[in-house]
């Protein structure tokens, strides 16, 4: 969406390239309000290794702010896509 609230749920899709482990989890991270990543915020996460999407949930403590960002990062291999 163009714009969300504290506490909205959100789908996130995402496409995958490469090989993933049977164990790998595609965990969705939510920024700081500047968009930095230095301590991101899991917001949601799915198993697997097939390109899919990611249900989240917006935190209800984030700060109003435009410039957050998301990214999806992969567990097995570790792999993060901005």
């Amino acid at each position: 969406p163009a714009s969300a609230c504290a506490e909205d749920s959100i789908r996130i899709s995402y496409t995958v390239s490469g090989i993933y482990e049977d164990n790998n989890v595609f965990i969705a991270q939510l920024s700081d309000a500047n968009g930095s990543f230095a301590a991101p915020v899991e917001i949601g996460r799915v198993a697997g290794y097939n390109p899919d999407s990611i249900l989240a949930v917006l935190p209800l403590n984030a700060p109003y702010g435009t410039g957050y960002r998301i990214r999806v990062i992969s567990t097995a291999p570790l792999i993060s896509v901005s």
